[in-house]
């Protein structure tokens, strides 16, 4: 079956913001798509194949299956603030071990917001 932007569905692939494959998703974007198509370089308004989608910030499944999403949010907004990080479940674990409600929920979800600055990473 082909799907285009013919077809008023206008399909693309979002990219993981961890490890930058395609996710397992597709996303119709539709007239909408069209537009953000042609005004980003592409004037037959065809969405590309794969996107990197602004404020995504969910893992695909293989990054689940590698580790927990760590999303640094503003304090005062509360909105990512682009630094995105993949923990190992073990770090989670020995980080929340206080709190058992959190952790059963962030190993759930597979995703942790934590506030901008507090994680420091050494190269």
């Amino acid at each position: 079956m082909r799907i285009g932007k013919e077809t008023g569905l206008n399909p693309t692939i979002p990219l993981c913001p961890y490890c930058g494959e395609g996710k397992n998703q597709i996303i119709l974007t539709g007239y909408e798509g069209e537009k953000w198509a042609r005004e980003n370089g592409h004037p037959d308004g065809q969405m590309p194949m794969y996107i990197r989608l602004e404020g995504d910030i969910e893992p695909c499944d293989e990054c689940k299956k590698k580790g927990i999403a760590l999303v640094e949010v503003n304090p005062e907004t509360k909105e990512p603030s682009g630094t995105l990080h993949l923990a190992k479940e073990e770090f989670i674990k020995r980080l929340l071990s206080h709190d058992s409600k959190l952790l059963n929920r962030v190993l759930k979800q597979r995703i942790l917001m934590i506030p901008e600055g507090s994680l420091k990473l050494e190269n």
